[in-house]
């Protein structure tokens, strides 16, 4: 059962972070300082590939197998993280 939440809360938070930033974005309660090209890269990097159909469907598999196969369902989740969602750090082009 533990594997099964485990593998819902990335789903979940991915969810939440889509949702603040788009709000954020529309409401303009960004800094003043960051121009259309950098929110526009800030937004890819915060909307992975999770929400893509098949990661989708993956992560709704392991959540299934979780109740089944915990061991198993920790292993696909790896494979997920790994080859689906980037880790890529945010840069600046410009110093304030």
């Amino acid at each position: 059962m533990a594997v099964t939440i485990y593998g819902s809360t990335l789903p979940l938070a991915n969810v939440l972070v889509r949702f603040l930033w788009r709000h954020a974005v529309r409401r303009h309660l960004l800094r003043v300082d960051l121009d259309n090209a950098e929110i526009q890269i800030l937004t890819r990097r915060l909307t992975p590939e999770l929400a893509s159909p098949a990661v989708l469907a993956s992560y709704l598999v392991m959540i299934g197998v979780g109740l089944f196969a915990p061991t198993v369902a920790i292993c696909g989740y790896l494979v997920i993280a790994t080859f689906h969602v980037p880790l890529s750090p945010v840069r600046r082009t410009h110093e304030p």
